[in-house]
């Protein structure tokens, strides 16, 4: 039984000097790597093999292409508002028509108070007999 734990622990060691030595390789290679890396572009460059960024008249075609698209999408949005605020409007003027027979019955009846308090006299508003009636016996 003491043999099969010197087998596991020497297993468990080993596995962890493999893995230990592991890392270490890949912190190496790591550390090379830039230095190969460098190398092996500049024994591969030629002149003609970088890429250059667009030109600029190509950029500005794509930005004014973006900005036709944007001003378009605003037309749009400006016509839709457009329909609703027409739509409000005849709902509004839909409105004003069906108020002009409430301010016309309104117009009148303040004519009719008008003339009933024209007819009543001023001195007769039951102020505790202050007007010309008769007075106290």
């Amino acid at each position: 039984m003491a043999a099969e734990d010197d087998r596991e622990q020497d297993s468990g060691g080993d596995t962890f000097v493999a893995r230990l030595r592991g890392l270490t390789d890949a912190l190496m290679a790591a550390t090379r790597a830039p230095a190969e890396a460098l190398e092996s572009t500049t024994r591969s460059f030629r002149p003609g093999a970088l890429r250059l960024p667009p030109m600029p008249g190509a950029l500005s075609a794509q930005q004014l292409r973006t900005i036709v698209e944007d001003v378009r999408a605003k037309r749009a949005q400006v016509q839709a508002f457009r329909a609703q605020l027409e739509v409000f409007d005849q709902q509004l003027a839909a409105f004003e028509e069906s108020l002009e027979p409430l301010v016309e019955w309104s117009r009148n009846w303040a004519d009719l108070e008008r003339s009933l308090t024209d007819l009543w006299p001023r001195g007769l508003g039951g102020t505790g007999g202050s007007g010309p009636g008769p007075g106290p016996r």
